[in-house]
């Protein structure tokens, strides 16, 4: 197949599944193009080496990518990121003739307002289209702390969904990432054979567990304590604020040492509530490159997952969970549904309710007196769940197939 990919972030920026649905997609035999932003995530600042203009066109080994300009910017201003967001779907949809030759195009869809150039070609030239939903608007919008008051709220929440609703319509397929986000589209009237379940995979596999390098533990945590680490965007959604409270309250009585690894728009509030609750268990780094990050899951013995609770929470799978399964390394999560079943049905962690420094601290408590062939046992249950159930191989066979059955779906332009 020719086959269009639209998303907003690709490699180099940390992106690792379209890029990598991109590149396997290719080595597939499948000729791929793909429309993105220029790199700004998480910075909002154009990357070092791009400068933005209209006729960027580059080459990732076999896939051609073509780079729109776009507004760059990841902060907590709805403005701002409204901007980001709206820029990419205009540019992405002047640019989109970039894609005319392609038999379907698979959006990657965070923000939904990149399957704007997607609609476009389908409604022109009946080009079909599916939609890998990453994020359900306009849940994650609204909830995000950025609509403003509530006529902004009412508002944004009748005009997005009237927009998807539409994108929703004349699509080829939907794919959902999790179990509860798949029946909360059905329950809002996409029918059920038109969405599946994909869910994320690791963008860094490795064939093997990474291995532990006490260097690397040392810098982490302290000898001898049981180590925590949360590992990634430090944003409002990301709840870091719960993890502070819960490492200060058992502090005096537990072994145990918090790493948190990233930044984000929530990391200086973070930084100061740490300061100000006199922690001596919890140390802060910046963010570090992909290629870090297996020597700090094997050094860990728990991930941090967290969010805040949210009702679009609940079937929500932050991509760091994959990403510390595939490397073997239990969790300890306060995400709510599809996350805390994982977690029971693999029996690869622990979880407990969102947003409650108590409940997490007592989690703590209780990781930090498991015996360590009980915690070997953790890792060798997340290393199964992961390749048994969220490995790449097979959501790429599986997203081959959808997109094949999309090609063959085709319509008339004009006609949903």
């Amino acid at each position: 197949m020719k086959i269009g990919i639209i998303t907003q972030w690709y490699s180099p920026e940390r992106a690792p599944n379209p890029s990598a649905t991109a590149v396997q997609l290719a080595e597939r035999g499948h000729e791929v193009k793909v429309l993105t932003g220029f790199p700004n995530y998480p910075t909002g600042r154009v990357y070092p080496g791009y400068r933005q203009r209209w006729s960027h066109r580059e080459v990732d080994g076999s896939v051609q990518v073509r780079r729109v300009p776009l507004y760059p910017s990841h902060d907590t201003n709805g403005i701002k990121r409204a901007a980001n967001f709206l820029s990419f779907a205009s540019s992405s949809t002047a640019a989109a003739g970039f894609l005319n030759d392609c038999d379907v195009v698979y959006v990657w869809a965070t923000p939904m307002t990149a399957a704007t150039a997607a609609a476009a070609g389908h409604a022109l030239r009946g080009c079909p289209y599916v939609l890998h939903i990453q994020d359900l608007w306009p849940d994650s919008v609204l909830e995000s702390g950025m609509a403003g008051g509530n006529v902004v709220h009412t508002l944004l929440s009748s005009t997005i969904s009237g927009a998807l609703r539409y994108l929703y319509q004349r699509a080829a397929h939907l794919v959902a990432v999790a179990p509860s986000m798949r029946q909360t589209l059905v329950d809002r009237g996409v029918p059920a054979e038109k969405v599946s379940v994909l869910y994320n995979w690791c963008g860094d596999e490795s064939p093997a567990p990474p291995t532990f390098d006490l260097a690397v533990r040392d810098r982490l945590g302290r000898p001898g304590r049981t180590l925590a680490v949360f590992a990634g965007n430090v944003g409002q959604m990301q709840d870091v604020e719960t993890i502070v409270r819960a490492a200060a309250l058992c502090q005096h009585d537990s072994p145990l040492d918090v790493a948190i690894v990233g930044s984000g728009t929530a990391d200086a509030a973070v930084r100061r509530l740490a300061a100000a609750l006199c922690t001596t268990n919890i140390r802060f780094f910046d963010r570090v490159d992909s290629a870090e990050m297996p020597s700090i899951y094997a050094a860990s013995d728990y991930q941090l997952v967290t969010l805040k609770d949210r009702p679009v929470s609940r079937g929500t799978i932050p991509s760091k969970l994959a990403a510390a399964l595939s490397a073997g390394c239990p969790i300890i999560t306060t995400v709510p549904g599809d996350v805390a079943k994982m977690c029971a049905e693999g029996g690869f962690g622990f979880s407990c309710e969102p947003e409650s420094p108590r409940a997490l601290a007592d989690t703590f408590r209780i990781a930090c007196a498991e015996d360590e062939p009980a915690r070997l046992r953790k890792r060798g249950r997340a290393w199964d769940y992961y390749w048994m159930n969220m490995s790449m191989a097979a959501a790429i066979e599986s997203l081959e197939a959808i997109l094949a059955d999309a090609v063959r779906s085709k319509v008339p332009a004009g006609q949903s």
